[in-house]
């Protein structure tokens, strides 16, 4: 029995997920961190990132870019100190019906 998990991937998107932009998206991947979270529902390399473009594009996704802030910290002194840096990044933005906000604790 073959698989096809192009299909199955694109049926998980399409029910989970709507296409959206920057602005309005509430997830936001790259190719490659996309590829890892489905891999984590599917068998590990069921669809390369190829497939994926293709499939996304097929959807109605587009690319976007957007800035992403990383910040590291340096011990000084004892103390902690937090370093920002923006770079940009390159993916699919989305939505989905989840609430996905952080709560503080």
């Amino acid at each position: 029995m073959i698989l096809d998990y192009e299909q199955k991937v694109k049926t998980f998107l399409q029910q989970n997920f709507t296409p959206s932009d920057d602005t309005h998206a509430n997830i936001k991947h790259t190719t490659s961190s996309l590829l890892k979270f489905l891999w984590s529902v599917f068998p590990k390399d069921c669809v390369s990132d190829y497939e994926l473009d293709d499939i996304l594009t097929e959807l109605g996704y587009q690319r976007y870019t957007w800035p992403e802030d990383v910040t590291t910290y340096e011990e000084v002194g004892g103390a902690m100190i937090p370093e920002t840096t923006t770079h940009l990044e390159i993916g699919w933005c989305m939505r989905s019906p989840f609430s996905l906000s952080t709560k503080g604790f």
